[in-house]
């Protein structure tokens, strides 16, 4: 059972702002009103990742055109492997251009 809000019902929870956009664009353009209730802070910099949801939130009587829209919507993920560098790139690109 999806969590109800003053007549919004979650259709879908997710962790990064890019998937709500995806599923919201995807809803929209199929004709299901939609909104994104964001609880991540945008002010503060630090990564929290699962500590922040985000939630996408349909009409109640939308609700189940908005669950079989959504399982067919594939979500790209933000997971960094263990090996992946972080950093501002500066060094990486200085270091192409010495190779060449």
């Amino acid at each position: 059972m999806s969590e109800v809000i003053e007549g919004w019902a979650v259709v879908k929870t997710v962790n990064y702002e890019h998937q709500a956009n995806l599923i919201s664009d995807q809803l929209q353009s199929l004709g299901v009103e939609n909104t994104i209730l964001s609880q991540k802070d945008h002010t503060n910099v630090v990564w929290v990742g699962d500590l922040s949801e985000i939630k996408i939130l349909v009409p109640q009587d939308k609700l189940q055109q908005a669950l079989d829209i959504c399982k067919d919507i594939e979500l790209p993920e933000m997971e960094l492997s263990d090996d992946t560098d972080v950093g501002d790139g500066e060094d990486d690109a200085e270091e192409d251009d010495e190779d060449h």
